[in-house]
């Protein structure tokens, strides 16, 4: 068993609770968590040691009105010289 395999199998046990991110809730695993918050302004994830409790955390801020899902948009505009006159 390598470092990088003891690494991988305790971050599968972790329990996360996304309160502000792309897709808020309860996740097992830290493979999605990453693309839930990144480039996401006040992204809040609370790492946990049981589902028990990161379902816990999830609820309370779920009943204190702090779960958000955030969507970016992009929006992109072509100028032309006209733009800057």
């Amino acid at each position: 068993v390598t470092v990088s395999d003891t690494i991988t199998k305790e971050e599968q046990h972790r329990w996360y609770a996304v309160v502000v991110g792309r897709d808020p809730g309860v996740f097992n695993g830290s493979s999605s968590i990453t693309s839930n918050v990144q480039r996401i302004p006040g992204a809040q994830v609370v790492k946990c040691i049981s589902e028990a409790e990161a379902r816990q955390i999830f609820e309370t801020a779920l009943d204190a009105g702090q779960v958000e899902k955030v969507e970016l948009v992009l929006n992109r505009s072509t100028l032309s010289r006209a733009d800057f006159e």
